[in-house]
């Protein structure tokens, strides 16, 4: 049923459906600790806007 369900999306949509037998290259946050202490950064930094505010 997922599968059929699937198709019928990616046919409305207009995309190509994934190939069973294909690898495809998935990003995962995995290993990035740099990019997590970057998220920190922004997030305190709209906190600290924030609280200006007030």
């Amino acid at each position: 049923m997922m599968q059929f369900l699937m198709a019928e999306l990616a046919k409305e949509e207009m995309l190509k459906p994934l190939d069973n037998g294909a690898g495809y290259r998935v990003w995962s946050p995995y290993d990035y600790g740099d990019a997590a202490q970057k998220l920190m950064s922004l997030l305190e930094q709209e906190e600290t806007k924030e609280n200006a505010k007030f």
